[in-house]
């Protein structure tokens, strides 16, 4: 896979919860300026914190009743769409991520890269 660095994840305890971990490939890493990504599970349960790693999810709710839970794929939906009406920007979720996969080529990012970064 050339460029690409291995991809494994890591929970680790720190101070009373888990912490998820995640490496970056090569490619993208000068894009978002950013060797791994990081962010608590926050439980302190071992089974608990391995379940929330395997579900992946990235984007957390900050406020309300589901504070702390992911995010669903609508729910960001809906943010986009609120946004860019409130801005009067014309823009979408798919949009985005064409945008995102057009600077990745444009930058050099391998081909396998980009369909791993967007799970395709």
């Amino acid at each position: 896979m050339g460029g690409l660095r291995s991809s494994p994840t890591y929970i680790y305890r720190h101070n009373s919860s888990y912490i998820f971990r995640i490496t970056t490939p090569f490619d993208i890493v000068p894009h978002i300026n950013k060797k791994e990504s990081r962010y608590s599970l926050r439980t302190g349960s071992l089974s608990v914190a391995k379940f929330r790693a395997r579900v992946n999810k990235v984007f957390l709710v900050e406020k309300g009743s589901y504070k702390g839970r992911p995010i669903s794929v609508r729910g960001i939906q809906k943010r986009i769409e609120y946004y860019a009406k409130k801005s009067g920007v014309k823009v979408s979720c798919h949009r985005l991520r064409h945008t995102m996969a057009t600077q990745m080529l444009n930058a050099d990012a391998k081909m396998v890269t980009i369909l791993l970064f967007f799970r395709i």
